[in-house]
């Protein structure tokens, strides 16, 4: 409005130009004005959506890391176990143990054992740790629970 007041009535300081030169100077530097605000707000909405999609995409990479860090802990444990089972070697200690009860034992056998109850001891020891570092689930705290009853007693 005050536009075409001021285009009408150029008394108060010259115009250069006709009427349509000005509508269409006023028409295009608005027209700007309002394409660039809508594109500072597409560019805006942009911006926090793309701050969501980083945070989203963030979480996901920290549980893909969790998930292989327990993995790796997992895979680590059964190796112990699978060390740990092994290392009882039922016929070697049949044999050590027989001796002993007949009575036929000696240095050789001393050591044998020994050497067996350490590997034991060490392996166990390794799987009982990485036990320790894992999570626990209800089964694994039920578990532990009659575990401490039968053999705690």
């Amino acid at each position: 409005m005050i536009i075409n007041t001021l285009m009408v009535q150029p008394i108060l300081f010259p115009i250069t130009g006709d009427s349509s030169s000005w509508l269409s100077f006023w028409g295009s530097y608005i027209g700007a004005v309002l394409s660039s605000a809508i594109a500072l707000y597409i560019l805006y909405k942009q911006n926090q959506q793309n701050h969501t999609e980083n945070i989203v995409n963030r979480n996901l990479q920290l549980s893909v890391i969790k998930y292989n860090q327990e993995l790796d802990k997992l895979r680590d444990l059964r190796t112990a176990l699978v060390d740990f089972q092994a290392s009882f070697d039922y016929m070697e200690i049949t044999n050590i143990a027989s001796k002993f009860i007949d009575g036929h034992f000696g240095e050789e056998e001393r050591a044998r054992l020994k050497y067996l109850v350490c590997d034991i001891d060490e392996k166990g020891f390794k799987a009982t740790l990485l036990l320790d570092l894992m999570s626990s689930s209800n089964s694994v705290n039920e578990f532990n629970l009659v575990y401490n009853k039968i053999y705690n007693k």
